[in-house]
């Protein structure tokens, strides 16, 4: 893995533009630092409105648990077993990623 590990978090700020930051170092100038840091700073170029950029925020925090998620189908489709407690268990992780996407 290359990316920065997750979980991120988003974070709306007063100056606009919103934040998507690792858990252990809300403001810290290294964004690829695993110990915490920013991530990304959503801007509001074009005729972006504030609510707009605040969901791409959002989308951008919730995109480790998605990946992983997505795996998670994939492993889960491979496994000719699938026990109905596995496919619960997948679902609720799906449903949850899929919350935190859309800021609910």
């Amino acid at each position: 893995m290359t990316h920065t590990k997750g979980p991120w978090r988003f974070k709306e700020t007063s100056a606009r533009n919103p934040v998507v930051y690792t858990p252990n170092g809300e403001h810290c100038k290294t964004p690829h630092d695993d110990t915490g840091g920013k991530i990304a700073e959503v801007f509001g170029w074009g005729n972006k409105s504030h609510e707009q950029q605040n969901a791409n925020a959002r989308l951008i925090a919730a995109a480790p648990d998605l990946l992983e998620d997505l795996e998670a189908a994939v492993s889960y489709l491979e496994d000719n077993s699938r026990s109905e407690r596995r496919r619960q268990a997948c679902l609720a992780s799906f449903r949850a990623a899929i919350a935190k996407a859309r800021g609910q």
